[in-house]
């Protein structure tokens, strides 16, 4: 689960970096992630409890589908807020 930083009209989160010098990482900044715990209830359907209380904001949880060379391809995110 990655907190994203809402701007004007839109909502961010970064989810890989690269750097000429310093190369790529991929995956969401730590200070960005939040994690959960999950139980599978039925067939499509998960319970999914956070280890800390969430902050106000938008939250998403995201698939990286498959890593090519130059980033994510098929990358897929479900978000939500907390008010």
């Amino acid at each position: 689960m990655v907190h994203m930083t809402v701007k004007e009209a839109s909502r961010e989160a970064v989810l890989g970096e690269y750097g000429a010098w310093t190369g790529a990482s991929m995956g969401a900044r730590d200070q960005d992630i939040r994690e959960y715990s999950f139980e599978k209830v039925k067939t499509g359907i998960y319970k999914v409890v956070p280890k800390t209380n969430l902050a106000r904001g938008e939250y998403c949880f995201y698939y990286a589908g498959t890593v090519t060379g130059i980033g994510f391809a098929g990358g897929k995110i479900f978000d939500f807020g907390i008010k």
